[in-house]
């Protein structure tokens, strides 16, 4: 019989923290074994709209997850063989509930005769173990009520929700997340979509391969053109010399990284190795689980073990010398953001361990890679501040002036990591005369561009910065989206489909109130009030249900949404029926069992264009005319009938008010 039973969350686990446990207490003492996650859910069935929830009471109704009988079994026998029970889930809300979950699975008795205590680590080390089992603690009932209210909130809203897309749209599912971050994704096509471009011109001269001057006033601010005509009648009084007259220097601070919590990692391995949400997660979780990092799933920016900090210190002195060395900054706070803050930072549990120690098979190529992210961030924000000196000459050009900007790295600080990425000189820029030749003086025309496309990490940004996201929601949201064709990747970014784009829209025009960013927001302040004690859940929860329900039922008896325009035809692959489905790419046909189906076909006889002639020579060969043709995204553009010999084609502003005036005259 084992004196001392310790249940965690991962399988992963179980051989280091055993390992720990032998070697402080000799065998036998302590036996650890794993839940494999929850243990317990809400039930499908046998429930009003298969909620598992008592709506009356609003109660939740659970029951065992029968996947989980043989570890559920494995749990009871070792409970009873043991006195004294730790239960070491993941120091989280959600962690809190499964450790309270396990105890619910037990019978009676065994509660009474056994004794619990709740431990909490924030990685897996032999002093971490130690000192959890010594401050060892009880469940924390407000933290279990959040994480209840949670999955009850997101089963009403998801079930519910997934009953009107499914019904109205054939759209496999909607959620409380899902739903604002897919509004936000949309919201930034639209943007795009309606995004029109202004253009304006400078002129430029290229003295070298990496050093040019641009026209500018007495102040050194650049001077914009709004027309080229201006700009070309200022090139035309240029002569080839640039003569000195005065230069300005400005230092300016580049401040060294914060700690790392959940949503700035998965930013940075998607920004620094182009991990994807899912990988950097997983990686994050094995490197957990192997002893390596702190709990990934954090919100803190703040790292509180004295003796990291202590050990960082003598280990980064030592590396880079006292020069660099600037101990930890006070964490700035955004106040827009709700922060857990439960525990530390996202940080390695031993500085000295670099990443070129991870060669042996044990680990992946992509936990080296996240594990760099990790080990680098955190050593910079124990460095010193950089300093740029940014450096500007001034030249003048019969009467007009011209600026060259360089910039300078005075003082590496925290980028010394990075050295080899610095290897530029420290050196000003020549205080001298400069002659360019005419042909390398330029009018260069210039856009303003749409907003980016959100990618996996600023898509991040974007929901820490509306207060919608939460570690354990920043992965799968995503892949969630990803996972029922409501968007799509394509060269890292987050394209809506045109499933996703519909889906938005019945969302909006009936929902609007319940998905938008800032509910979302809202739901998780009070989420937080409840961990905090502050709020009631069955308040909450009652409240939402009485705001919810009778929308749910007007929209579904009152809404109608426009049919697919079907074809009267089967698909090949499933017998499913054809249907006309419009990306952004323009229409094509579909099977209506999309996605389960992927068959998909262009649409045959697309009107054709035949080019148009204009009556002009191209400007680059003098040989060939000017004609507009149309691209395969159905873009109109002027480029020269000797193509591809001559691959002239007009600029955007000129060409758009060519293709405007023949397309009228013609009804195109």
């Amino acid at each position: 019989m084992t004196k001392n039973l310790i249940i965690v969350e991962s399988p992963n686990k179980i051989n280091k923290i055993q390992a720990y446990l032998n070697d402080s207490f000799g065998r036998n003492k302590y036996k650890v074994i794993a839940s494999v996650g929850h243990v317990r859910d809400l039930r499908k069935y046998g429930t009003k709209m298969g909620l598992g929830i008592d709506l009356d009471l609003m109660q939740p109704m659970y029951e065992p997850i029968r996947a989980k009988k043989e570890v559920i079994d494995n749990l009871k026998k070792a409970v009873m063989e043991s006195e004294v029970i730790y239960l070491a889930t993941d120091p989280d809300r959600e962690g809190e509930a499964i450790a309270w979950h396990i105890t619910q699975i037990l019978p009676q008795e065994l509660l009474k005769e056994k004794k619990f205590y709740r431990i909490n680590f924030n990685e897996i080390t032999k002093d971490a173990i130690l000192h959890a089992l010594k401050n060892r603690g009880n469940l924390n009932q407000d933290l279990i009520n959040s994480q209840e209210a949670r999955r009850m909130l997101d089963r009403i809203i998801g079930f519910r929700l997934s009953y009107i897309t499914n019904k109205k749209l054939h759209a496999p599912s909607a959620g409380r997340v899902k739903s604002s971050v897919l509004k936000l994704i949309m919201d930034r096509e639209n943007e795009i979509k309606n995004f029109k471009k202004d253009y304006w011109w400078t002129i430029e001269a290229l003295a070298a391969k990496d050093k040019i001057l641009i026209n500018c006033d007495d102040n050194f601010k650049e001077i914009n053109y709004l027309k080229k005509e201006a700009a070309i009648k200022i090139k035309e009084k240029l002569t080839n010399k640039f003569i000195f007259i005065k230069d300005q220097k400005k230092e300016t601070i580049i401040s060294s990284p914060q700690p790392l919590e959940m949503s700035s990692y998965l930013m940075a391995a998607f920004n620094i190795y182009g991990l994807s949400n899912k990988q950097a997660t997983a990686a994050a979780q094995m490197l957990y689980e192997k002893g390596l990092i702190t709990y990934p799933r954090t919100d803190s920016q703040r790292i509180s073990s004295k003796k990291f900090i202590s050990d960082a210190k003598k280990f980064l002195i030592e590396i880079f010398g006292e020069k660099y060395y600037n101990g930890l900054k006070r964490i700035k706070k955004d106040q827009k953001v709700v922060s857990q803050d439960a525990h530390e930072a996202l940080r390695p549990t031993n500085l000295k361990v670099r990443t070129f120690k991870l060669n042996s098979p044990e680990y992946t190529v992509i936990e080296r890679k996240a594990y760099d992210v990790i080990w680098k961030i955190t050593a910079k924000s124990f460095l010193k501040d950089g300093i740029n000196l940014v450096v500007k000459n001034l030249y003048d050009n019969n009467n007009h002036k011209f600026v060259f900007k360089e910039t300078i790295f005075k003082f590496l600080g925290f980028r010394i990591i990075d050295k080899e990425n610095y290897e530029r000189e420290a050196t000003l820029p020549a205080k001298e005369e400069i002659i360019i030749e005419k042909k390398n003086i330029n009018v260069k025309e210039h856009n303003t561009i749409p907003p980016a496309r959100y990618n996996q990490s600023s898509i991040i940004r974007k929901m820490k910065e509306e207060g919608i996201g939460r570690p354990s929601t920043y992965s799968t949201t995503t892949a969630g989206l990803a996972k029922y064709d409501y968007i799509e990747r394509k060269k890292g970014a987050l394209i809506p489909t045109d499933i996703g784009n519909e889906t938005n829209k019945l969302l909006l025009s009936n929902f609007f109130e319940f998905v938008n960013e800032k509910y979302t927001a809202k739901m998780e302040a009070k989420l937080d009030d409840i961990a905090d004690g502050k709020l009631s859940k069955n308040l909450f929860l009652t409240n939402f249900w009485k705001d919810f329900d009778p929308k749910v039922q007007f929209v579904d008896q009152t809404v109608q949404v426009k049919l697919p325009e079907y074809l009267d035809e089967k698909c090949p692959l499933d017998g499913g029926q054809l249907v006309y489905k419009r990306s952004r790419f323009g229409r094509f046909i579909g099977c209506e069992n999309y996605p389960k189906c992927k068959y998909v076909r262009k649409i045959e006889n697309r009107d054709k264009f035949d080019p148009i002639l204009i009556n002009k020579k191209c400007p680059k060969c003098q040989t060939g005319d000017l004609i507009i043709r149309r691209s395969k995204f159905g873009n109109y553009f002027v480029s020269c009938t000797n193509f591809p010999k001559c691959r002239f084609i007009m600029e955007n502003k000129e060409a758009d008010l060519i293709i405007k005036e023949i397309m009228k005259d013609k009804k195109v």
